[in-house]
């Protein structure tokens, strides 16, 4: 299993710059759930194209609902899915990074062949998100404010 660092160093009302410890120097826009607005080296193994997207899901409101379509590329072989983000709760939590106020977003992807759920706890005061469970839990460790 991979372990990967994510650090955020820098960030805007728009975007959250990344710095991974296996995919490098990422830009995620605060829009988290849209796959494809990943940049980096990550891009290169990863595309994703979207029918729609799913910034509709901001601002962020507990019982918000968006879904979208899009198809991923991956090593010459393409999948069709289906993206939907729920908004479920508003919740202070705790990781390395310190305390946040988080809301709990549960992205169910679905494929032909099965599918999973992702969620996300976003911090709105770091346009980020603080932690995130995907197939295990990812808690963010540190972060910087951008200087405006």
């Amino acid at each position: 299993m991979l372990e990967d660092e994510q650090t955020v160093v820098d960030q805007t009302a728009e975007a959250a710059i990344i710095e991974s410890t296996v995919f490098g120097r990422l830009k995620q826009p605060r829009a988290f759930s849209n796959p494809r607005t990943w940049s980096g080296a990550v891009a290169s193994k990863l595309s994703v194209d979207m029918e729609g997207n799913l910034d509709a899901l901001f601002p962020l409101e507990v019982g918000k609902t968006v879904s979208a379509r899009g198809t991923s590329h991956y090593k010459g072989r393409s999948s069709p899915f289906e993206r939907t983000c729920v908004v479920e709760d508003q919740l202070k939590i705790t990781v390395p990074a310190g305390a946040f106020d988080t809301f709990k977003v549960d992205c169910r992807i679905r494929f032909r062949q099965g599918g999973y759920t992702v969620t996300f706890w976003y911090a709105p005061s770091i346009h980020h998100f603080a932690a995130f469970s995907d197939h295990g839990i990812f808690l963010l460790l540190d972060y910087r404010l951008a200087e405006n």
